[in-house]
């Protein structure tokens, strides 16, 4: 139904088509909540600078750390190694996220996390727990996670991706992986027009732009 939504709003005018769009952004965000949560930075506008090519800043970061659900040695990795990780970084009697999976965090916080009971992944394809991890800590949690991502008997995989109000490229161009990368539902992530075949490629892995070809008239062939 999503993709219908799209390509409904992909023939409005351009003033309706940025209003329209906003909203079906935070009410697929919303859909999308459970696991996928990308954060929302009200007040920031990522169009300016991808319409010229360029990547907009990125306002903070998330990081999953994914395991196969249902595998009883899986799950106590992940739940060893989420142990570790909030004793590590002192969140022990820290509160989890606030203000829903939308809200912007005011300090590096974890997310609502059941081992056994995943619910709704998202664009996830299996388990996964994650955290909120502003820009300063960014670096120092990449590196925490690569280095103890093995430390059970199951290595398991980290995606870490920014947050720039465009769900699709922030999880599928601009983010990068500690370990094996898993495929994701990109498609739970297509928020507007702007993030149709005509402009991009995309596929379970990543997305790419499709290239534009110029021709050259001293090219020789």
């Amino acid at each position: 139904w999503l993709k219908s939504v799209v390509e409904v709003i992909s023939k409005l005018p351009s003033w309706q088509h940025s209003m329209v769009s906003h909203s079906l952004l935070i009410f697929t965000l919303v859909i999308n909540a459970a696991t996928g949560h990308p954060t929302f930075h009200s007040g920031f506008d990522p169009e300016p600078y991808v319409s010229r090519g360029e990547v907009p800043p990125f306002q903070s970061y998330h990081v999953h750390v994914n395991y196969v659900s249902g595998s009883k040695m899986a799950n106590r990795c992940a739940a060893l190694l989420h142990d570790s990780f909030t004793k590590h970084f002192n969140l022990t009697d820290v509160e989890i996220c606030q203000g829903g999976p939308l809200a912007p965090q005011t300090r590096m916080c974890l997310y609502p996390w059941d081992v056994e009971d995943q619910g709704d992944r998202g664009p996830f394809v299996s388990g996964n727990w994650a955290a909120f991890v502003p820009l300063e800590k960014y670096q120092e949690v990449v590196e925490w996670v690569a280095q103890h991502r093995q430390d059970g008997p199951i290595a398991l995989d980290a995606l870490f991706h920014p947050n720039s109000n465009y769900p699709l490229k922030d999880h599928m161009r601009w983010s990068t992986w500690a370990g094996r990368a898993w495929p994701i539902r990109y498609e739970s992530l297509i928020h507007s027009g702007k993030d149709t075949d005509s402009q991009a490629y995309c596929d379970h892995w990543g997305c790419q732009p499709i290239p534009t070809l110029r021709q050259n008239e001293n090219l020789v062939v």
